[in-house]
């Protein structure tokens, strides 16, 4: 359900504002046993509520204010197919506010923003104790099983920003023109995380007794971190060339690393009318999931071996995790109406956050240490041709678009798993069934082979009748997944190493329709009625595998229908 609201409330103020609910039931499958084996299904519902609104007043000729609220609520019930009685409760909640003043200068314009922005999300498990059987019962399948939760857990941050730019007007000097900027930004970022009661988790041997047993204390925790932010750049023009060389300066308390990112853009307009145009760049990215690493350090905090080991963790000089990227581009117009667009992106990762444990048998610790030890390479190409106007055909109009992509990554480190993987101490894994580098393993998550998508858009202006639809096909490609030794492929003479192999996932053709509706007789209304079917095909498209090689799929078949109306 959507509504929004516009609104003049003066002359010289408005408010603009939007509420939307999306909710959804979806039937999924209670237990799936190693073999395939499925024990009854159930109902789960998916719950989305957002709200926004925008309050602009233009104060005069030179200044303008905006005061923006913001809300999005989500909770969803949960379960993890391979486990029994793993239900859970799951739910997020983001809301703030920010004000934007605009002052138009003499020689520039001028925007500050402050803001307060809350993240919070949460998992509630209905059960405190997760299990491992080695022979259990559950329904009518039997064998090993892992069963349970691990109760409430929660975090949350409130973000302070404050945030500065300055656009220069355009000037030139000579035959040049200039139109630089200047920015500057803080965020403190003030973070909690607590465990609302004590769990367990162990395994049961064949002897009937627990081993591997550990216990999560309750307990709360926070961190607070500072972000400082200075930025500038310059658009330079000459005749039908641009340059946009800048630099970026960063800097957090929690692992203070001063980083310094490069930025550079260039665009050539070949004959200076926009049929033939070059596009290159090179830019830095620094940035990771630092906060959430924090976070879980302090959860780990309130973990006790009942063996009696110990816990220890280490940070080695962590350096901040980087992107270099390097983008080329090519526009060009061919024929009157017909525009095509190639596109190439190298991005290299650098300093990627890993974590390794290991267990000192002499003091009985476990130490976990992290380290940059992190790398991946990925190639990205993308080609398209659409229509600069649509066809008219009666009083049809129709846009078709068709869009060639391909990713190809390889490096040492599952970003999927975010920083929970690393590799072992020698750099050495098996990988479909041979003892190799972990370096030579491509990372599978990201691996999309070819992929082909063909949009096409029909509109009827007099009824105001949309039907727009996209037709996709994904090549081949292969999962990876970690072995463990209860499936058939895992090699026990390697059994200090981590073993993967790859599941072949086969090609899948999915076609996506919306039909939208908007009368034209209600069109001071604003009224639209859509109606979507995703999966109109139903194709059954296996999207990975679990480490005993059952396969998880995307949605089948998906039936949506939106109302909306503007007042």
């Amino acid at each position: 359900y959507t509504l929004a609201f516009n609104q003049e409330l003066a002359d010289n103020f408005g408010v603009t504002a939007g509420l939307s609910r999306r909710q959804s039931d979806i039937t999924r499958a209670d237990y799936v046993s190693n073999d395939g084996i499925v024990a009854g299904r159930a109902q789960y519902k998916n719950v989305i509520d957002t709200a926004v609104s925008k309050f602009t007043w233009f104060a005069s000729d030179r200044f303008t204010h905006d005061l923006t609220l913001k809300y999005t609520g989500s909770s969803r019930d949960y379960n993890t197919s391979t486990f029994p009685q793993s239900d859970r409760e799951m739910g997020n909640k983001s809301y703030g506010l920010a004000w934007d003043m605009d002052t138009q200068l003499a020689w520039a314009k001028l925007r500050t923003t402050v803001g307060w922005d809350h993240i919070s999300d949460y998992t509630r498990h209905d059960h405190d104790i997760w299990y491992t059987e080695l022979s259990c019962t559950y329904g009518d399948i039997t064998g090993r099983c892992t069963r349970g939760g691990l109760g409430h857990i929660s975090q949350a941050v409130d973000n302070y920003t404050f945030k500065t730019r300055l656009d220069w007007q355009k000037f030139t000097v000579g035959n040049v023109s200039h139109q630089p900027y200047f920015g500057a930004e803080y965020i403190y970022s003030d973070a909690w995380t607590e465990r609302h009661n004590q769990s367990e988790s162990y395994v049961i041997n064949a002897a009937g007794k627990k081993t591997n047993h550990t216990i999560y204390h309750k307990g709360k925790g926070s961190l607070g971190i500072d972000n400082y932010t200075l930025y500038m750049a310059d658009r330079i023009s000459w005749r039908n060339v641009s340059l946009m060389p800048g630099v970026r300066y960063d800097y957090d308390n929690y692992l203070s690393n001063h980083n310094i990112s490069p930025r550079f853009m260039t665009e050539w307009d070949i004959f200076a009318d926009q049929t033939s145009m070059i596009t290159a760049g090179y830019n830095r990215y620094y940035g990771g999931n630092i906060l959430d690493m924090g976070l879980r350090d302090i959860r780990n905090s309130w973990t006790e071996s009942v063996s009696g080991n110990k816990t220890l963790t280490r940070y080695q000089d962590l350096k901040t995790p980087y992107n270099d990227e390097l983008a080329m581009g090519l526009q060009q117009k061919i024929g009157k109406n017909v525009i095509a667009r190639a596109n190439y992106v190298y991005r290299e990762a650098h300093d990627q956050i890993s974590k390794s444990s290991r267990t000192d048998s002499a003091t009985k610790t476990t130490i976990t240490e992290y380290n940059n030890d992190g790398k991946t390479k990925t190639h990205s190409f993308n080609l398209s041709f659409e229509l600069a106007e649509p066809l008219h055909i009666s009083q049809v109009d129709i846009n078709p678009q068709i869009v060639f992509s391909y990713i190809k990554s390889k490096g040492n480190l599952s970003l999927n798993n975010g920083y929970e993987e690393s590799n072992t101490g020698d750099n050495q894994v098996v990988y479909n069934g041979n003892l190799v580098s972990y370096d030579s393993v491509p990372v599978a998550d990201f691996n999309n082979p070819l992929k082909i998508s063909l949009n096409m858009d029909f509109t009827h202006q007099p009824s105001g009748l949309v039907w727009a639809n996209t037709l996709a096909w994904q090549e081949a490609r292969k999962a990876r997944i970690i072995l463990g030794k209860t499936n058939a492929q895992y090699i026990s003479e390697y059994s200090d190493y981590k073993q993967y192999v790859d599941e072949k996932l086969d090609s899948s053709l999915t076609w996506d329709t919306r039909l939208s509706w908007t009368p034209q007789f209600l069109k001071q209304q604003n009224l639209t009625i859509s109606a979507d079917i995703l999966n109109v095909l139903d194709s059954k498209t296996a999207v990975d595998t679990t480490n005993t090689g059952v396969a998880t799929y995307a949605s089948g078949r998906t039936f949506w229908l939106d109302v909306s109306m503007k007042f």
